[in-house]
C-alpha cells in the first residue's frame, strides 16, 4: 500500500478529501442531492479500495468505472435540475482527479510491458 500511495503521489488523499468535501458541504448547505452525492461515494469507494490493495489491471478498470459512473450521475442530475459553474468546478476536479490516478496506472503498465520486451529480445540474445 505504501508503494502505491508514493507512486501516485497525493492523488488518492486529495480524491478522497475533495469528495468527501463536496458531499459534505452539500449536506451542510441543505442541497442533499442523491445523485450527486453517490458519485461522490462511487469515488471514495474506488480510491479507499484501490489503496487497499487491490491490483493494478483492477484498479485502472475501476478508475474508469468511477469516471463513467460519475458523469452519468451528473448527466442525469442536470437534466433533472438545472447546472450552475460551481457544479461543474466540482465535478470536474473530481473526474479530472480520477482519470490522472488512471493515467499513472496506465503509464506503470506500458513502463513494466516495455522492460519485459527489452529482457526478452536480450535474454534471446538479440542484442
Amino acid at each position: 500500500m505504501v508503494n502505491k500511495v508514493i507512486k501516485t503521489g497525493r492523488i488518492p488523499a486529495v480524491l478522497v478529501g475533495w469528495n468527501t468535501f463536496d458531499a459534505l458541504l452539500h449536506i451542510a448547505i441543505d442541497m442533499a442531492e442523491p445523485l450527486r452525492i453517490t458519485g461522490n461515494i462511487i469515488a471514495i469507494f474506488v480510491a479507499v479500495a484501490i489503496l487497499l490493495g487491490a491490483p493494478k489491471k483492477l484498479s485502472f478498470t475501476l478508475l474508469l468505472v468511477a469516471f463513467i459512473s460519475t458523469v452519468a450521475l451528473n448527466t442525469v442530475h442536470v437534466r433533472e435540475h438545472d447546472f450552475a459553474i460551481p457544479m461543474l468546478i466540482f465535478i470536474g476536479i473530481s473526474l479530472y482527479l480520477l482519470l490522472r490516478w488512471a493515467q499513472i496506472f496506465k503509464v506503470e503498465e506500458l513502463k513494466i510491458r516495455q522492460l519485459r520486451s527489452k529482457s526478452i529480445f536480450i535474454n534471446d540474445g538479440l542484442l
